[in-house]
């Protein structure tokens, strides 16, 4: 108990001294936005999703997804995003209860 204790406060207090740095280095830092960093972030998004898509619902999942954000993009307050993510979980929530066969029936083969 008492390593876990002193693990988490390390990691916790690491979290913030390095948020403190970013907070303190970003607004001392020009051109920020001429870094690519938008770029970076999005591909290490798609870096750690696409390997965890590994059946057909996970891929109709990240395709409802992908659609609806890109169609909804204008919403106010990022609204279209929380509305993506929320498609594209419905979309492969409702993929994989009509490829698991209901329960008291055989699976298809």
């Amino acid at each position: 108990m008492t390593l876990q204790l002193a693990s988490s406060v390390g990691m916790y207090l690491n979290w913030q001294l390095w948020t403190a740095v970013g907070l303190f280095a970003g607004t001392k830092l020009a051109g920020l936005s001429g870094w690519g960093l938008d770029f970076a972030m999005a591909v290490t998004f798609i870096g750690i999703v696409v390997p965890l898509v590994r059946s057909l619902p996970m891929v109709l999942c990240a395709v409802v997804a992908g659609v609806a954000a890109v169609l909804l993009k204008g919403l106010p307050s990022n609204l279209g995003l929380l509305a993506a993510a929320l498609a594209g979980m419905a979309a492969g929530t409702i993929a994989e209860s009509l490829r698991r066969p209901a329960a008291g029936q055989e699976p298809s083969r």
